[in-house]
């Protein structure tokens, strides 16, 4: 074992002297060094509505990097991968200008 590793393992010393008894026990470890799952939703671009229908952009990140989705409430309509660049925002802006010209509005801010 590592002297690394070693400084990492949590060591519980659990005396009895009345008993006669002395347990050592090694649980776990106290390092910082736990994976932090960063994957699910990390942004909302913006949301959009036609009558009933509603159409969100929204920006997820996986194992496999940050991915570009446009939700409705029936599903995924189109996903493509996506890198934090302006040319990529630009994108998203000229989809939603495209929607809005043929009629969907912006969807009303919900209060938190």
């Amino acid at each position: 074992m590592s002297r690394r590793k070693r400084a990492s393992l949590l060591i519980l010393v659990e005396s009895r002297p009345q008993e006669g008894t002395l347990k050592v026990g090694l649980y776990g470890h106290n390092s910082r060094a736990v994976p932090i799952s960063r994957e699910g939703c990390i942004a909302t671009l913006w949301h959009l509505t036609w009558n009933n229908d509603r159409v969100k952009c929204v920006i997820y990140q996986s194992a496999e990097g940050m991915q570009l989705r446009l939700e409705s409430t029936a599903g995924v309509i189109m996903s493509e991968p996506f890198e934090m660049q302006p040319r990529a925002f630009a994108r998203t802006r000229a989809l939603r200008d495209s929607l809005k010209r043929r009629g969907w509005r912006e969807a009303e801010k919900k209060s938190v």
